[in-house]
This record gives C-alpha cells, sequence and structure tokens, in this order.
C-alpha cells in the first residue's frame, strides 16, 4: 500500500472514530416506549450527552504513546511544510491543522526543536485561514517558543496550552463537532509515522537475519 492509499485510509477510519466519540453513543432499546414528545426530540442537542463527556487526545498524547512505544525519528517523513499553500479547501485546512500539529510533536518530542518551529509557524497560518487566528493572534506562543527552544519540558508545556486554547476556542464559538476533523488528521499523520517505523524495524530484522544466516551457514 502506498503512502498516500495509508493515509486516505486512515483518515476515514479517524473520521469515523472522531465522529462516533462526538456523538450520544447510549443504546436505544426498540421495545421501550417513549414517552418524551415529538418537539422534545427535535430541539434536543444531539451533540451533547448529560452522562458522558468524550476528550479526543491531542496530538501531544497520540505522539506520547508512540514514543514510550520506541518510536524513532525518521527525517523528512513529516509533511512538508511547503504543502501548506496548496490546501485551499476548509476541509484540507482543518486535516491538515491536526496533520502538522502531529508532525509538531513529533519533531518536539524527539528533541528536534528547530524543525518544530516551522511547523509551529504552518499551524499559526493555518489557523488564521479556517477562523482560528484569535488562539495565535498574539504571537505569545511563538515567543514563548523561541525562548525555551532548548527546553523540551517547556515546549511540551506550550504545546498543551495551543491544544487548550484551540479547544476552548471551538467550545465558545460552536465548533466542537470540527474538533474530530482536526483529531482525524492528527491521529492519521501519527499511524503513518508508526507505521513507517514499523516497516523500517522490520527491514532491519530481516537484514540481521539474512547477515546472521550467511554466517552461521
Amino acid at each position: 500500500m502506498t503512502g498516500m492509499n495509508l493515509k486516505n485510509g486512515l483518515i476515514v477510519a479517524a473520521l469515523g472514530l472522531g465522529m462516533f466519540s462526538c456523538g450520544n453513543s447510549e443504546p436505544q432499546d426498540v421495545n421501550v416506549v417513549d414517552t418524551t414528545s415529538q418537539e422534545d426530540m427535535l430541539t434536543e442537542d444531539m451533540f451533547e450527552s448529560p452522562d458522558v463527556d468524550y476528550h479526543l487526545p491531542s496530538p501531544l498524547q497520540v505522539a506520547s504513546i508512540f514514543k514510550k512505544s520506541g518510536l524513532a525519528y525518521h527525517s523528512n517523513i513529516t509533511n512538508p511544510t511547503a504543502n501548506s499553500s496548496k490546501y485551499t479547501e476548509e476541509l484540507k485546512q482543518m486535516l491538515n491543522f491536526g496533520v502538522y500539529s502531529a508532525d509538531m510533536a513529533y519533531c518536539v518530542l524527539n528533541e528536534q526543536s528547530n524543525e518544530g518551529r516551522k511547523y509551529l509557524a504552518v499551524i499559526s497560518d493555518l489557523a488564521e485561514q479556517i477562523g482560528m487566528e484569535s488562539v495565535f493572534e498574539n504571537k505569545d506562543l511563538m515567543d514563548r517558543f523561541d525562548k525555551n527552544i532548548e527546553n523540551k519540558d517547556s515546549i511540551e508545556i506550550l504545546m498543551i496550552d495551543i491544544h487548550e486554547r484551540t479547544e476552548t476556542y471551538m467550545e465558545e464559538n460552536d465548533m466542537q463537532h470540527k474538533s474530530s476533523i482536526h483529531f482525524a488528521g492528527a491521529w492519521t499523520e501519527g499511524m503513518y509515522l508508526g507505521v513507517y517505523d514499523y516497516e523500517k524495524i522490520k527491514q532491519k530484522k530481516d537484514w540481521v537475519l539474512k547477515s546472521l544466516s550467511r554466517c552461521l551457514f
């Protein structure tokens, strides 16, 4: 499977997972007579659940899981920042806001802060294009990044701040349903980076086994 086909398949899966998590997952019993008036049912907000509150993982959390599992850093496999100019449709801009967020987390967790800074700049530009410029408008995030570029822990805290600001903005502007699109982009990129590393490890193991067999036999 090519990298593009893999990413397309992962995006579909991630969108389905995100939409499911944002919806009401309570099962409906078709044998129970519902006495709720039709008017009340029509006015019910289907994106809210009084009993369950779902929280999708941030790009940093997704990247951290892979890092703890032994994911190695590979240069030049993240989505090039130059591609950002190609995303002119809103859906692609929102998806790649998540993709670049995952790439930034991948770089930061692997102590590639200079690369991470490039992704922060792209994320800021995409946020402006999709109407979330207020998340980055005061430029303090970039200043904090520059001041702490050698401090991985501080950069990780900054990434948590970016995620919280984004979530708060969406809640205040009734855009919660769009968070699943960002999640789909971040999750897809995380899975792609994980699969790439797995394939590399598999190739190394195969090479080692072949080398050993040649030495032994």
